[in-house]
């Protein structure tokens, strides 16, 4: 019970950082940059948490996949739990903020169902991630029945690395940089690295969890529990099409860009 509470408090509080992260940045924002509309200023400022997120939850991944030595079911990191409660803060603020952003324009007296309806319909794969994050955060990280596979979330936070990226190419791009060498840069991480952690680590995940338990690839896959079996092949399908859309996008620029 006591964990429970000082994980709820460790909760609010990165909420609570999370919004004064975003009020200090779209405040700078707004006199650094009084020219941009201040409804993409909004969205940039959010980028600035996301990304700070971003980093520090690849950081926490690659502490623990070295202090493990790259053992995904055995280790026990205690750490983990406190950096869920401070992930499910995050999370929180985030679908809270977007929410927002997203109602900004709405009309006065809206109700909350319209509100809802308003945020679903805006960005339908991004609200559904987010709640996906929020219950697998809270049901495979904070629950007190796992006793094994830390080093598996540990190496799964890892894969926020793209999302640093991401975050860096979504806040230019509201600054109006889209044509910026820093930008093309940017996108050109976003799509390596997203090949990187989320096409090809996950394979490398399976192949160490095969051989830390000494057995071949299809007996590993069997021993999986259905529902990680189920969750894996859902991420990495969705993994895999945003890749796709990425490569498609990548092909579209360089080719505008051989025209010019």
């Amino acid at each position: 019970m006591v964990q429970q509470v000082w994980g709820l408090i460790i909760c609010t509080t990165a909420a609570l950082a999370s919004t004064g992260v975003r009020v200090i940045s779209r405040k700078l924002l707004f006199k650094k940059f009084p020219e941009v509309n201040k409804k993409d200023l909004c969205y940039a400022s959010n980028w600035v948490v996301s990304g700070l997120q971003a980093c520090l939850a690849t950081s926490m991944g690659l502490w623990c996949c070295w202090s493990c030595q790259l053992q995904l079911i055995q280790p026990k990191l205690p750490i983990l739990q406190t950096w869920g409660w401070i992930s499910l803060g995050y999370w929180f603020y985030d679908i809270v903020d977007l929410f927002q952003l997203a109602n900004n324009e709405q009309e006065k007296g809206k109700s909350i169902i319209s509100r809802i309806v308003a945020f679903v319909s805006w960005w339908p794969g991004l609200v559904a991630h987010h709640l996906v994050v929020l219950f697998a955060t809270a049901l495979g990280v904070l629950s007190t029945t796992r006793n094994t596979g830390d080093g598996l979330i540990a190496m799964a936070y890892i894969m926020e690395l793209s999302s640093v990226f991401l975050a860096s190419r979504g806040f230019l791009a509201r600054l109006g940089m889209k044509s910026s060498s820093l930008y093309f840069y940017f996108s050109a991480s976003m799509v390596l690295t997203f090949f990187v952690v989320r096409v090809l680590l996950v394979p490398f995940m399976v192949l160490l969890f095969c051989k830390e338990k000494d057995v071949h690839l299809i007996e590993g896959l069997g021993s999986l529990p259905i529902k990680c079996i189920i969750g894996t092949l859902f991420f990495y399908t969705l993994n895999s099409y945003w890749f796709a859309l990425m490569i498609r996008g990548c092909v579209k620029t360089f080719n505008k860009r051989k025209v010019t």
